[in-house]
C-alpha cells in the first residue's frame, strides 16, 4: 500500500450528543435509547449503532432517516467549516480536507498539502479568528442559486460542495436543510435545522 505521510495541524470538532438527540426528536425522529445505569454512554452508543449497514458513500434514503439526518448534519457542517477556513487562514480551500466521524459526531479539518509552509495556519485560525469563523459557518443559510438550490436539496458548488481532493464522500448527503431546515429530497420537509434549534433552545452545539 502506497501512502503519503503529511505533517499538518488540524482542528477537531465534536457535536454535543444530547443536543443532536433533542434535535432529532424536534423533527419527529426520536432515537430509542436503552435504559441503563449509564445513560450518557447509552446515548452515545446509539449513534454507533445508527450507522450499521449504511453506506456513507451512497445517498442515504428514507429507510434510515436518523442516519441521514445525523450524517447530513456532520458532513454539511464539515464542508461549511472547510470553505470558510480557507478564507480566514490563508490556505487555498482545495488544500484543506475533512475527516468525518459520524458515529462520534466529530469532524476534523486539516491541511492535505505535502509541500509549503502550512503548519500553524489552522492553529492561528483557532487562536485568533475562531469567533469570526463560527459566525461565518452559521451564516451559510443562503446560496447564490436560491431558491432553485434550496428546492433541489440545498447543496451545490456555490454553497456546500468541496473539491474531490477534500471530500472523502463524493459530495453526497449534504444540504443546508440540515443546518437551517427546509426541503430534503429523501425525507421531505425538515422542520428545524440544527443551528436554528440550538440557537432557539440556548444549547451549546459543540
Amino acid at each position: 500500500v502506497f501512502v503519503n505521510v503529511t505533517s499538518a495541524d488540524a482542528l477537531l470538532f465534536r457535536l454535543d450528543h444530547r443536543a443532536v438527540l433533542d434535535w432529532l426528536s424536534a423533527n419527529g425522529m426520536p432515537v430509542t435509547v436503552p435504559a441503563t445505569a449509564n445513560r450518557m454512554l447509552a446515548e452515545r452508543a446509539s449513534f454507533v449503532s445508527m450507522f450499521d449497514g449504511v453506506d456513507l458513500r451512497q445517498t442515504i434514503g428514507a429507510a434510515h432517516p436518523q442516519a441521514r439526518m445525523v450524517f447530513g448534519l456532520v458532513h454539511t457542517l464539515s464542508h461549511a467549516a472547510l470553505r470558510h477556513a480557507g478564507l480566514l487562514c490563508g490556505l487555498d480551500p482545495t488544500s484543506l480536507a475533512e475527516y468525518v466521524l459520524p458515529r462520534a459526531l466529530s469532524l476534523a479539518i486539516y491541511s492535505n498539502q505535502s509541500f509549503g509552509a502550512t503548519i500553524g495556519a489552522l492553529t492561528a485560525l483557532f487562536e485568533q479568528s475562531m469567533e469570526d469563523w463560527l459566525g461565518r459557518i452559521g451564516g451559510t443559510r443562503r446560496c447564490l442559486y436560491d431558491p432553485v438550490c434550496a428546492a433541489d436539496g440545498g447543496a451545490c458548488h456555490a454553497c456546500t460542495y468541496a473539491s474531490e481532493t477534500s471530500c472523502r464522500f463524493f459530495n453526497v448527503n449534504l444540504g443546508r436543510q440540515f443546518l437551517f431546515g427546509g426541503h430534503d429530497p429523501a425525507l421531505g420537509q425538515i422542520r428545524v435545522g440544527f443551528l436554528d434549534f440550538v440557537r432557539q433552545a440556548g444549547q451549546a452545539a459543540v
